[in-house]
């Protein structure tokens, strides 16, 4: 009998933030930790100025509508948006939610 390879969803996490936004430079270090605990193939990370015209073209291709407050951390699951929060979060809070989409 012969297995087949279960294809493994491709997650993305999109952190909007803003150019002036002080709690995004608090938490970057953080955010940035927390990404390299996972690989590459795994998880896709981007962060964006939503306040910029390149941070809106990249909203715009992932389908991000309004953003109300910074930052704002999207999961998308196959292109799909899965989750939006915004706000602080701790290490552990974010590496668990990006291990439920894994």
């Amino acid at each position: 009998m012969e297995l087949q390879n279960e294809q493994k969803a491709k997650v993305k996490l999109i952190e909007v933030g803003g150019s002036t936004c002080g709690v995004c430079k608090m938490l970057q270090p953080m955010v940035d930790k927390v990404i390299t605990m996972f690989n590459k193939d795994e998880l896709e990370y981007e962060y964006v100025y939503g306040d910029t015209d390149e941070g809106k073209a990249i909203m715009e291709e992932n389908s991000i509508g309004a953003i109300s407050k910074v930052p704002t951390f999207i999961f998308i699951v196959d292109g799909e948006e899965k989750e939006r929060f915004d706000g602080g979060i701790t290490l552990t809070g974010l590496r668990d939610k990006i291990k439920n989409y894994l």
